[in-house]
């Protein structure tokens, strides 16, 4: 938390220069919102954000915001929601001609989006209040998203091979470690992270690695 959220104005500072509310159109307000949130959320615990100082920073109402999410648990997973939407589609929706050459556009999207999102990124893996289910559940789906969109890429017969899914289940758990590393210290290039990554992947998978070039 800034201290400048926190520090008190004047009675005649607040008189002289009104705020005056930004008038937009629902969708925007709420966007708008879901941004202030997420930055709040994930820059301190949840039971320290204020919605006071959200509806300061929109200029607006705090009954608004509850006029958008029911409560603060539901403002607090909206956000959630909407990081994780903004995350996939960023990632894992590759056109490219090949499994392995989508494989390899999916991790530069990957690493591109923690390095310009990485409050996002760390609000989707260190989210959740608590060991609320919920939001742990949510959290899991992005896994198994990723999981299936790789899946698909591999012949009929292997996809429901249990080790093999076990496999690449830890895999993702690796990336996200990785890339919540690179979060904290920053000292690793982003060819780095993928080559890492693809090495770490193909150890994995043993014999399995060459159905990503077939």
């Amino acid at each position: 938390m800034t201290t400048a959220l926190r520090r008190p104005r004047s009675k005649a500072k607040r008189a002289a220069a009104p705020r005056v509310r930004e008038r937009l159109t629902v969708g925007a307000r709420r966007e708008q919102l879901l941004a202030l949130g997420l930055t709040a959320f994930t820059a301190q615990p949840y039971d320290e954000v204020s919605l006071d100082e959200i509806a300061r920073a929109a200029g607006v109402s705090r009954a608004l915001i509850f006029h958008y999410f029911p409560t603060k648990r539901d403002f607090y997973m909206a956000t959630l929601q909407a990081a994780i939407a903004d995350f996939l589609a960023a990632t894992v929706e590759s056109k490219a001609d090949s499994p392995l050459e989508r494989l390899f556009l999916g991790l530069d999207a990957y690493f591109d989006y923690v390095e310009r999102h990485a409050v996002s990124y760390a609000a989707i893996m260190r989210g959740g209040i608590g060991s609320d289910p919920e939001i742990s559940k949510m959290v899991d789906s992005t896994r198994t998203h990723i999981l299936e969109k790789i899946r698909v890429e591999l012949p009929e017969q292997a996809r429901d091979a249990p080790q093999l899914r076990t496999a690449l289940r830890g895999w993702i758990g690796f990336m996200e470690a990785t890339a919540l590393d690179w979060i904290d210290h920053r000292d690793v290039s982003h060819e780095e992270l993928k080559e890492l990554a693809l090495r770490t992947l193909a150890a994995l998978l043993g014999e399995h690695a060459a159905l990503f070039v077939t």
